[in-house]
């Protein structure tokens, strides 16, 4: 069911602009295609791979999928295999951005029932010879092991049968670790020690660590039974060691966790790096500020870090003198502070002390720069490489999905009104398709307008709903809206009806990654509440 309220028109007239190719999404078309993208321009496209038909050969990519071809496997429309090289276009979909923007269905008609699918991983490949489709030799296979971000054993392997319009099922399909990621991750744990030997020590003034506590926690290796019993013996090998690297520390407790090289740490266990001649005032070493003669006041710094970008930060620091205030009688009454000072500069993460004490002075030396550019590489494509495997042996081109059912048990099927409330050209936008995504973005579900009196809500889930608007633009519905649902008096309503007034976004999708980022990733979604 579609409903406009007119008396809430709001007009964006030129808000949008309508490329020559755009499609208009009105009620007068009909779609007759199965894979229908609803941003042709963002269709995700393939990866072309050449490999000699005469000898097969293997493909790898950097999720982790390989692609086994057989030699002579392929071959033309008649079955004669082809000599020479053939063109592998090859595309694989992991998340609800990519799916979305595809336009292949993710549903399935049991006996009259539609089911929606989550995926954990689909691909899509075809063979080309001078512009002609190739087919898979009779008696022939071609193995593809999957790159998966998603594990479990309950999802069955599935080939979209276009000339049928459906999905037909093919196997089950188990999940299997990626031993060449675990692989690769000790080679990045190799390569950290060879960047470590190429640090050029010791550090010049500008480097510090926020205060020599951290040091202790990283000198005891985080033993702090040990830090106990012998920090104060241990002392002088502490501060001599920290020396030898160049480090100088403060009075500064930072509570921030820094995302370093893709991991968490803490910034009070990170090497800093001040501006050129950029010094912290004298009250940050916590020595010109002691107050022993007093113990009901005190002094003591507060900081706050702040990310710029990348790894360039804001430190501001506070200097906090504390009372506790009596009355006439010596009663307590309360606790009293003020800041007294401030300061604030802009520092750089350098790298975390652990690291650093792992090694040497003498044995921090060459190459750093070109050490940790490997290492960059190599974790950048740890990062793009999936955890698990899922294998299957296809004998025809086409696209694949790894499926489950979504689990449908505790949904409400309501009748929907969609309420766009939009113009453009001085003419009400008309919309026939919503599309729902789930909360774990591996689902797509699609809805046309002669089926939003059977649309599904899901209490609990984190789904949203979003409209491609004339342009390439996009209406949501979004995360935050979504869980404001009252589900418990829609549940107990028979033939319920609920209305969703879509809001347009500012601008255009321009960008697969655009479109991932700020819709799927909840940025843009949650703004619109």
């Amino acid at each position: 069911m579609k409903t406009i309220n007119k008396s809430r028109l709001k007009s964006i007239e030129g808000l949008y602009i309508l490329a020559a190719t755009a499609v208009c999404f009105s009620c007068s078309q009909t779609k007759t295609t199965l894979i229908d993208p609803p941003i042709p321009s963002l269709a995700p496209e393939y990866s072309s791979y050449i490999i000699n038909n005469d000898t097969g050969g293997k493909i790898t990519l950097n999720s982790g999928t390989t692609i086994t071809i057989p030699a002579k496997a392929i071959v033309d429309s008649i079955g004669n295999p082809v000599k020479g090289n053939v063109e592998i276009r090859y595309r694989e979909f992991h998340d609800a951005a990519s799916i979305f923007l595809s336009g292949i269905p993710m549903h399935f008609n049991d006996n009259g029932k539609n089911k929606n699918f989550q995926t954990a991983g689909m691909f899509d490949i075809y063979a080309a010879q001078n512009g002609k489709n190739m087919k898979i030799g009779s008696g022939k296979n071609i193995n593809v092991s999957l790159g998966s971000f998603t594990d479990g054993n309950d999802y069955d392997f599935w080939y979209l049968d276009q000339n049928a319009g459906s999905w037909k099922y093919t196997s089950r399909s188990d999940a299997d670790s990626n031993i060449t990621k675990i692989e690769r991750k000790k080679e990045i744990d190799k390569l950290q020690n060879v960047l470590q030997s190429s640090i050029k020590i010791p550090f010049d003034s500008s480097y510090f660590v926020f205060n020599y506590n951290s040091i202790l926690d990283i000198y005891y290796n985080e033993d702090y039974f040990r830090l106990y019993e012998r920090h104060d013996k241990d002392k002088p090998k502490v501060i001599s060691k920290a020396q030898k690297y160049g480090l100088q520390w403060y009075d500064i407790c930072p509570n921030e966790y820094i995302v370093y090289h893709g991991l968490w740490v803490s910034g009070g266990l990170m090497v800093w790096k001040m501006q050129p001649d950029i010094k912290f005032p004298d009250w940050a070493d916590g020595s010109s500020y002691q107050n022993k003669n007093n113990d009901n006041s005190g002094y003591y710094i507060s900081s706050a870090l702040k990310n710029i970008k990348g790894y360039n930060y804001t430190i501001s620091l506070y200097l906090v003198k504390w009372w506790h205030l009596y009355n006439n009688d010596g009663a307590y009454i309360k606790y009293c502070r003020d800041t007294i000072k401030s300061f604030s500069t802009r520092i750089e993460a350098v790298m975390p002390l652990k690291i650093l004490f792992a090694f040497t002075p003498e044995y921090l030396t060459k190459n750093y720069d070109e050490a940790m550019k490997k290492m960059l590489e190599e974790q950048e494509r740890l990062k793009q490489e999936a955890d698990f495997l899922r294998t299957a042996s296809i004998n025809q081109f086409g696209i694949y999905n790894y499926d489950r059912f979504l689990k449908d048990s505790n949904n409400i099927i309501i009748n929907a009104v969609f309420e766009f409330n939009i113009t453009f050209n001085n003419e009400l936008v008309d919309i026939n398709t919503v599309f729902c995504i789930t909360g774990d973005n591996r689902s797509v579900i699609k809805y046309h307008e002669r089926e939003w009196d059977k649309v599904a809500i899901f209490p609990g889930v984190k789904a949203k709903f979003l409209a491609v608007l004339p342009g390439s633009a996009i209406a949501v519905f979004s995360v935050q809206r979504y869980l404001k649902i009252n589900t418990d008096s829609l549940r107990a309503i028979e033939n319920p009806e609920y209305s969703f007034n879509m809001k347009a976004l500012p601008g255009t999708v321009s960008s697969e990654e655009c479109f991932r980022k700020d819709l799927i990733d909840y940025q843009i979604f949650n703004k619109f509440n």
